[in-house]
């Protein structure tokens, strides 16, 4: 277990010299997607759920902020377990992020009924183009 915990600390000190901060994207429409803020969300219309929304603040400024987005989620193992995945792309001024978010949710029931659900929510994401161009 020791030897273990020494290989993960060793590989997040080489992974932190690349790291970068990250802004996160701006939702104003977020109702029409709430897999991209709550990942318990995911699988939670009991269908396959598919979104597509883009955002386009201050329109004909240069550099305004512009965020596209994709998501598709559904349930799965009679509807206790949740999956989604989102696509990203998030351009303010010289920054563009482009990513990937892959979300969990898991439900338990406590009582008959739709109302009595708890749900946990788990999300992973991947922001491999980080492009600062002049």
């Amino acid at each position: 277990m020791k030897r273990f915990t020494l290989i993960i600390l060793v590989v997040l000190v080489f992974c932190s010299q690349f790291s970068f901060a990250q802004q996160d994207a701006q939702y104003s429409q977020y109702m029409f997607n709430i897999f991209a803020i709550n990942p318990a969300y995911a699988g939670s219309r009991d269908v396959i759920s598919a979104t597509a929304l883009h955002r386009k603040q201050w329109v004909n400024t240069p550099g305004s902020p512009r965020t596209t987005t994709f998501s598709v989620d559904a349930p799965f193992k009679n509807e206790k377990i949740g999956l989604g995945l989102m696509v990203f792309n998030d351009k303010i001024g010289i920054a563009n992020t482009t990513g990937l978010n892959v979300g969990y949710a898991y439900r338990i029931r406590l009582t008959k009924g739709t109302l009595g659900r708890t749900i946990f929510g788990l999300t992973s994401g991947v922001y491999p183009c980080l492009n600062q161009t002049p």
